[in-house]
């Protein structure tokens, strides 16, 4: 179920205890000279939407919330961002609007990793304000990266450390969902890591420390990886899959 598509009394007659309101998570920032500014929130609607297929009657999706936390990328003069403080914020509003609606659960799908601090942190902050309230809710968030890391090392060509940012897996993921925007003229290959024995760009190897790095200190394309590698057929297989482990777990998720 798509929430912007439903009247107020379809609303107010959803099952609170195993509808699943969920938010997908976005972002527009530079995304190297082939892909558009609005790739990892067109990437995240596509799994989002073809998870819900899966599960209509149990996932109530908004539309994406497109602006995220992208400082990291303002160096390269092409995003839009909210101050992480601000994010959270704003995270935290939307929970609070499902979960004093009577819903039971909450989950956030997203598809930027600079918002993961953030969310976490609204996912506690949501936590502190309602479990001592009720002691039935129920606050879950994913990175689609997350949800199926063995399937993108099946699908992925790219050496150790170049699956980032613009690369093989994002590319493939456009060329599925957004094909006409990606421009495979323009193809740049990206940098991986400079300290790789501590940090990773890599979206499945996260490394030992996190470092806070503007993007066009080390990445002055703003691509990291191989987006030659990527095919239309690596993107369906990566969305369908993805998306399955998505409706999974809200399947399992709306039961707890």
């Amino acid at each position: 179920m798509r929430i912007a598509d439903l009247t107020k009394d379809e609303y107010l007659s959803l099952d609170r205890k195993r509808v699943v309101p969920t938010v997908p998570l976005g972002s527009i920032e530079q995304h190297g000279p082939h892909l558009p500014m609005g790739t990892d929130t067109f990437q995240c609607e596509a799994i989002v939407t073809r998870a819900e297929t899966l599960v209509a009657a149990l996932m109530l999706v908004t539309p994406p919330l497109w602006v995220g936390n992208s400082v990291n990328h303002l160096g390269l003069g092409a995003a839009l961002t909210l101050d992480p403080t601000r994010y959270v914020s704003v995270l935290a509003d939307l929970g609070r609007s499902f979960l004093d609606g009577g819903f039971k659960h909450l989950l956030f799908v997203n598809g930027h990793g600079a918002n993961s601090g953030p969310l976490q942190t609204a996912l506690h902050q949501l936590e502190y304000e309602f479990t001592r309230q009720r002691d039935d809710v129920q606050i879950a968030a994913t990175s689609w990266w997350v949800l199926a890391p063995d399937l993108i090392e099946e699908v992925r060509e790219s050496p150790r450390g170049e699956v980032g940012h613009a690369c093989e897996i994002e590319t493939s993921l456009m060329l599925a969902a957004q094909p006409a925007l990606v421009h495979e003229d323009r193809y740049v290959r990206g940098i991986a890591h400079p300290h790789p024995d501590w940090a990773s760009y890599d979206l499945v190897d996260a490394g030992r420390v996190t470092l806070v790095e503007m993007f066009h200190r080390h990445a002055p394309a703003g691509t990291i990886g191989r987006p030659d590698l990527a095919t239309r057929e690596k993107g369906e297989r990566l969305v369908d899959g993805i998306a399955r482990r998505l409706a999974d777990f809200v399947r399992e998720f709306s039961t707890w």
